[in-house]
Formats: structure tokens, C-alpha cells, sequence
């Protein structure tokens, strides 16, 4: 008799255990999925803007965006990113090549630059005499 009863409590134990797999297994089954996920860009660093187009996987525009944008993508499917530097002529906006190109590029190769003009001076100055 005592047996029956450890064979029973043993069959409650497992019937416990099976209905509590059998829930978990329900619970992650039912649970919403994610349909889509977002990626939002950044320039911390002030490069530049880039144009940032977003490809389907068969090779149509998708969608083009910048560096502040916010992008909402479909989870199932592929992308190809490809980024392109935003540019300006200076002949389109002189006042923004100068100011973002021009005087970066000075500022930050000062030294080589006056060699080059020093010896550029000598130079033609020694072909006049």
C-alpha cells in the first residue's frame, strides 16, 4: 500500500511538471513578435551629412535618409545600406566651403602648408634674380 501511494504522489509530481512545460510552451508561442525594428543614426563626430539609401534585397530604393533620421524596417527582411557623403560645389554655396571645407583643411594642416608656401617663395623668387 505504501507503494501505491509513493506511485501516486510521484504521478502528481509528474502531471505538475507537464502542465507547467506545457504553459510555458503556450506562453512563448502566444506572445506578440516584433514586426519591425527601428534604427535611429547619429553623427556624433560632425563629419559631414551623409545620405543614407536603403536598399531591398532585389536591389529597389527603399528609402533615403540622413544621419538624423529614424528608420523603421520590416524583421523579415534583408536591407543593403549604402552610405554617400552629402556634398557641396563651392560654386553651388561658397560661404559653406569655406567655412566647413576650407578653413578645416588650413586649420588643421598649417604647418605643411607654410613649408609648401615658403619653399614655393624661394623658389620663384630665385628664378627672378
Amino acid at each position: 500500500m505504501k507503494n501505491t501511494e509513493k506511485n501516486i504522489e510521484e504521478i502528481k509530481r509528474w502531471n505538475f511538471v507537464s502542465v507547467f512545460i506545457l504553459m510555458a510552451i503556450l506562453v512563448v508561442l502566444l506572445l506578440p513578435h516584433a514586426n519591425a525594428q527601428t534604427i535611429t543614426m547619429a553623427n556624433p563626430d560632425n563629419v559631414g551629412q551623409r545620405d543614407i539609401l536603403v536598399y531591398w534585397s532585389n536591389g529597389s530604393l527603399y528609402g533615403l535618409y540622413n544621419t538624423t533620421s529614424i528608420i523603421t524596417l520590416d524583421n523579415t527582411s534583408d536591407y543593403l545600406f549604402t552610405l554617400k557623403p552629402q556634398g557641396n560645389s563651392w560654386i553651388d554655396d561658397p560661404t559653406d566651403w569655406l567655412g566647413n571645407h576650407a578653413y578645416p583643411y588650413v586649420v588643421s594642416n598649417m604647418i605643411p602648408l607654410i613649408v609648401i608656401f615658403a619653399f614655393l617663395g624661394i623658389l620663384i623668387g630665385g628664378l627672378k634674380r
